[in-house]
């Protein structure tokens, strides 16, 4: 009997992420996908390793120290880091994560300033495109912004967003800002923009299914404009 409660724990354990594994599976030779505390993966960004010991990341990595609250750390940058060094700075994290040597409260902390600077990008991106005037003709990713489910709500508003945007980005802003869902698109220029068949439920930390990718799934626009 004992043997047999042990068998079912031990199954139980692989059945729920290894027993708490921190760490996926990958291919030979490839840096290594870590998962986070809520299942979602962090894989090392373009350009890694090169871009470990530049001098964005390392900046990235001291505000990750800030005792502040993650958005007054993130205005406090006058000149920030490429997203390539803040995704760097956060996978360090991750890997510091899977190791054990920082717990799941210190990496949620590291997680929370690295959203809020990567905000930072979508607003300078957005208000950029807000202020161009011929800026309806730019092609690219789109996000539409709803803030009470399927009722009209006068704060819902579309914009054309920076290319390098991931729909977990567009979702931590809406979900910050009090709103529910993100519709993703694709504009072709002139408000020319196929939408995706179903919006994502945005969460704290971007889309709420943490484990699955959106790639191919309704969640994303034919074409996908990369956001899959």
């Amino acid at each position: 009997m004992k043997a047999y409660s042990l068998l079912v724990v031990l199954l139980l354990c692989a059945a729920v992420s290894g027993c708490g594994s921190r760490v996926i599976k990958t291919e030979d030779g490839a840096p290594p996908v870590y998962r986070m505390d809520d299942g979602s993966p962090c894989e090392a960004p373009a350009g890694y390793p090169d871009i470990l010991e530049s001098s964005g990341t390392q900046q990235a990595r001291e505000l990750f120290l800030a005792s502040t609250l993650p958005v007054v750390t993130s205005e406090g940058v006058k000149d920030l880091p490429s997203l390539e060094e803040i995704d760097a700075a956060l996978y360090i994290s991750c890997g510091e994560y899977a190791a054990r040597e920082i717990s799941k409260d210190i990496l949620r902390h590291h997680r929370d300033i690295y959203q809020q600077l990567r905000l930072r990008y979508l607003a300078l991106g957005v208000q950029s495109w807000l202020d161009a005037p011929d800026g309806y003709e730019t092609s690219g990713k789109v996000c539409s912004f709803i803030f009470n489910g399927d009722r009209p709500d006068a704060r819902n508003r579309t914009r054309l967003v920076p290319q390098e945007t991931t729909a977990d980005d567009c979702a931590v802003h809406v979900n910050s800002n009090g709103g529910t869902h993100v519709l993703l698109g694709c504009s072709a220029g002139r408000w020319k923009i196929h939408w995706a068949p179903q919006r994502i439920l945005a969460g704290p930390n971007g889309w709420t299914n943490r484990r699955d990718s959106l790639a191919g799934t309704r969640y994303v626009p034919n074409p996908d404009c990369s956001w899959g």
